[in-house]
């Protein structure tokens, strides 16, 4: 599976230099499979996907399956390559909680009006478990509200702002 993922990545991106590790064998009485995939864009953004499967025998079937989750964790970490952004959908959900708070604390400027605070991050696909996130935390910090606004190719915007500042909500 290693080795079908390798050539995978190779035809995709030959210009990657790829390195493997392995985790030392007796760690646990379990047999288990994971891969995890990062990349390091031109921006110094590092984004990543992956993937764990339970591998009880060593079989066939299990071989293909492996394989197959392997090969869908190089889409997935292509798919938000493509899609742009600085976090990956799998560290949006943890910054949101940073936005509201950087946004729902006491700011006087001249720019603004009082207590009007925006926060945005550049993410390149937004998961389900963010959106969650979003609504719980909207909850609980009623001062503020997360919108997000799609920057044509180049990724989703996911803002965070104080309420009433905002003419849609998502």
């Amino acid at each position: 599976m290693e080795r079908r993922i390798k050539q995978e990545l190779d035809r995709l991106y030959p210009q990657i230099i790829l390195r493997s590790i392995h985790s030392p064998a007796g760690l646990c009485d379990d047999r288990a499979f994971g891969v995890l995939l990062y990349a390091t864009t031109s921006t110094g953004s590092i984004l990543s996907a992956s993937t764990m499967l339970g591998v009880p025998t060593e079989s066939p079937a299990l071989i293909l399956e492996a394989t197959h989750k392997g090969l869908q964790v190089v889409r997935e970490l292509e798919d938000q390559l493509t899609h742009g952004g600085v976090v990956d959908m799998y560290l949006a959900d943890q910054i949101a909680i940073f936005m509201a708070l950087a946004v729902s604390g006491y700011h006087k400027s001249s720019t603004y009006p009082e207590k009007y605070r925006r926060c945005e991050v550049l993410v390149g696909k937004v998961s389900l478990h963010t959106i969650t996130a979003m609504r719980v935390i909207e909850m609980l910090l009623t001062d503020i509200t997360f919108a997000m606004e799609d920057k044509a190719g180049l990724g989703i915007v996911m803002v965070c702002e104080t309420k009433g500042n905002r003419k849609g909500s998502w």
